[in-house]
Order: C-alpha cells, then sequence, then structure tokens
C-alpha cells in the first residue's frame, strides 16, 4: 500500500489503519498489522522573491538548468542527500 499526500507521518499511519479497517470490516482478511514506513518526504518553500536561475546554477555546484528541458533549476545536495527544484518565481520543492 502506499499512502500519498498525509501532512505527517503521524496522519500516514492513522490513513494506512483506516484502510486496514475497511478491508477486515469488508471481510477481507488481514493476518498482521501494518507496518508503516516513511520513504519519501516532500517540502515546499517561498523565497520571498524572484531567483536568476542562470545564475543560480553557474554559483551552486551540482545543479543543472536546462530551460528548453524544464522550467526549474535541479540542484544535487550531498549532506543532506536530496533534490532541490528551484524556480525563477522564488518557490522551492
Amino acid at each position: 500500500m502506499v499512502c500519498t499526500g498525509a501532512r505527517s507521518s503521524e496522519h500516514a499511519e492513522v490513513a494506512v489503519r483506516k484502510v486496514v479497517e475497511k478491508l477486515r470490516t469488508s471481510g477481507i482478511e488481514i493476518v498482521s498489522e501494518p507496518v508503516v514506513t516513511m520513504q519519501n518526504v516532500v517540502a515546499t518553500a517561498d523565497l520571498g522573491g524572484k531567483v536568476h536561475l542562470l545564475e543560480a546554477a553557474r554559483r551552486m555546484p551540482k545543479s543543472m538548468y536546462e530551460p528548453e528541458q524544464f522550467a526549474g533549476l535541479i540542484h544535487r545536495m550531498e549532506d543532506p542527500k536530496c533534490v532541490i527544484l528551484l524556480f525563477a518565481s522564488g518557490r522551492a520543492v
């Protein structure tokens, strides 16, 4: 089972348990309790102003900006290990 869109790990666990309970009350045999693990976290940010992506790509190592292919700058960090998508509007994912 994959749960997406939860606002916290606690909400994800509640959602999984509710689905399991609905399956059980529908007559579907569930032999064990679900083991919930977090595998992906998404965060968004608003930097409060425009970002010049070409300049950012030049100054930030491990960044890729190809506006013909994708509207945002892709920055790969090593510590913490994550990928940031940065847009000219100042929004980041």
